[in-house]
């Protein structure tokens, strides 16, 4: 075993020091470094490198990451019970953050700076002396040049903040709006008003974002015809002065062939459908009930319980949609907790302004909300 991890690592440093030989900027595509003399750069991602001085993971070794608007960060400094706090410093035009931890008998140091176009993430690892305070560190972090803006032969952003994609094959598919996700930073922003222009003529199917608030936007678009899908794509922009300043992630997939849709003969959805008492049948421990109001409009709670006096609850008034689902826009989340005789004790809202829907698959509700990701767990059957 000892001898096959020293083979690895001994490949690992061979790629290591080509790419490192062949420019002292080495460039991932999104995010570029300057490697100093002695160091090596190991190819990962487009959004991160790993920068040595010796040996990958047995010598110093500085590993930089981005992390573009739109693409979850999740700060790893809570797994750790011992993270001691370093003093920020500003270095190559970004604000640092910094603590030190140990972790599997090596120390660290790790770094992030927010930036207007996403997070930046350094983590240090401690051998030989070498520091985040190194000369050579400092002079990777002075370096760092992030590229915010995706550019591709699909789609362009003008200087008016209008957002193009460029279509082809018009002649048998045509491009169609799946969806889309909203984010502001400001938690009393107004609701936005997004007005995407549809049109598809001559080949061009044409987004323009006209948002009073600032945030991030994605939208979901589909390529296909009635009865095929040839591809789809998803689109990150992010929104400030109410234009498209940037795009910071987008995906294009298009398939070999046509998928074939299959559509199920079924009756339309009614209020029948959804109306009553439903048990997740994942967990077994969620419950949801709904209940018709006035006005053709739907009470939703559902409850998943942690313990005997612990509850978290998600309540939304519901309304039919255009295709049959039962669709919302006021959830709010709750951790609600309750004595021996059933009485509220406390209440913690974690969020408010959730929009979703559920929908009727003929045998069980299925729950699609976009402030939820647990919402893709539950798998609602009727109650016996």
């Amino acid at each position: 075993m000892k001898k096959l991890l020293c083979i690895l690592l001994v490949l690992c440093f061979g790629i290591s020091l080509a790419s490192a030989e062949e420019a002292k900027t080495y460039d991932a595509g999104r995010i570029s470094v300057v490697i100093p003399d002695g160091w090596t750069a190991t190819p990962m991602d487009d959004i991160s490198v790993m920068i040595c001085k010796g040996i990958p993971f047995l010598s110093p070794m500085v590993t930089v990451s981005y992390y573009p608007l739109g693409r979850i960060f999740l700060d790893s400094r809570e797994l750790y019970d011992s993270a001691a706090d370093l003093e920020p410093f500003s270095l190559g035009g970004y604000d640092w953050t910094a603590y030190d931890v140990s972790s599997m008998g090596m120390d660290f140091t790790n770094a992030t700076a927010e930036t207007e176009y996403g997070t930046l993430v350094v983590s240090v690892t401690k051998k030989d002396a070498v520091s985040i305070s190194d000369g050579d560190v400092q002079s990777i972090l002075a370096s760092i040049q992030i590229t915010p803006f995706v550019t591709g032969d699909w789609f362009s952003v003008s200087e008016d903040g209008v957002l193009t994609v460029t279509l082809s094959d018009m002649d048998i598919y045509h491009w169609s709006s799946g969806g889309c996700m909203y984010s502001s930073p400001e938690e009393d922003s107004p609701e936005h008003e997004t007005e995407v222009d549809e049109h598809t003529e001559d080949g061009v199917y044409t987004l323009t974002v006209k948002d009073a608030t600032d945030g991030w936007y994605t939208q979901f678009l589909t390529l296909g015809s009635e009865a095929a899908a040839a591809g789809e794509a998803a689109v990150t922009a992010v929104i400030s002065g109410g234009k498209i300043t940037a795009v910071s992630d987008a995906i294009l997939e298009m398939y070999d062939e046509p998928k074939v849709y299959d559509f199920p003969e079924y009756s339309p959805r009614t209020a029948d459908d959804y109306v009553g008492a439903w048990f997740d049948k994942t967990s077994q421990r969620a419950t949801l009930e709904i209940t018709p109001l006035e006005d053709e409009r739907f009470e939703i709670l559902l409850s998943w319980s942690s313990s005997a006096s612990e509850t978290t609850e998600w309540r939304m008034t519901g309304a039919m949609d255009g295709v049959g689902d039962l669709s919302y826009q006021d959830g709010t989340k709750a951790n609600v907790t309750y004595g021996n005789n059933g009485e509220k004790t406390s209440e913690e809202t974690l969020y408010t302004n959730g929009e979703g829907w559920f929908t009727y698959t003929g045998e069980a509700l299925v729950w699609t909300d976009f402030s939820e990701e647990k919402a893709y767990e539950f798998y609602f059957t009727r109650g016996e």
